[in-house]
């Protein structure tokens, strides 16, 4: 469980399933009936209702895409479709870039139209200043954007947020120490080797 005023960062490489465990996240939140509010850097909404819409039904997302399900995957999604109409409590928002202040707001705006109740703020993901010419600009752009996630969104609104952030080759976040310094816990994600899937399958891990 996600604690109110800290802020969780989630990192892995480039395609390696921190979108996946953001989404899982928000979907996990939403059965509990919690409000949840997902700043998106990455997926348009149509793109992000499709993904969310093939975990909450267990229907692979090609096939929902193509439209090529059984009747059984059929009678899933539409019970999915359903269910996201009669649960108001997802809002989801797609911006290729956040600043400070369109982030302060839609959190003020949403927690204003909950009742002052934003269960999960997921931000996916942390990416550096469009302005930033070199690698010390970025550096001192993520510092900033991971402080104020931090504390002037999770401190400030008592709110638990969960971040994306994205390894580099040197498996550092996002070329910042910083937001290691800001962030309450760092969860990193990495994929197996094909000998760690080996024994997993060996134990009955499959």
């Amino acid at each position: 469980s996600f604690i109110p005023s800290e802020l969780v960062v989630v990192a892995a490489k480039r395609k390696e399933g921190k979108s996946a465990y953001c989404l899982s996240e928000c979907l996990d939140k939403l059965e509990k009936n919690y409000n949840v509010l997902y700043l998106d850097t990455e997926l348009r909404s149509s793109q992000f209702f499709e993904r969310i819409l093939s975990n909450k039904a267990r229907v692979d997302s090609y096939n929902l895409r193509s439209n090529n399900m059984s009747i059984a995957e059929t009678d899933r999604v539409a019970d999915a479709i359903q269910w996201f109409k009669n649960n108001k409590n997802l809002t989801h928002i797609y911006r290729p870039r956040w600043n400070q202040e369109q982030i302060y707001s839609a959190v003020l705006y949403w927690s204003q139209k909950w009742n002052g109740k934003i269960d999960l703020l997921i931000y996916d993901y942390m990416k550096t200043d469009s302005g930033a010419t070199d690698a010390s600009s970025a550096y001192l752009g993520l510092g900033r954007l991971t402080n104020f996630l931090k504390n002037d969104i999770a401190g400030a609104f008592d709110i638990p947020v969960l971040a994306a952030a994205q390894l580099n080759r040197g498996l550092d976040i996002g070329d910042s120490y910083q937001i290691e310094q800001f962030a309450s816990t760092i969860i990193n994600i990495q994929k197996k080797t094909p000998k760690e899937i080996e024994n997993d399958n060996a134990l009955g891990y499959n």
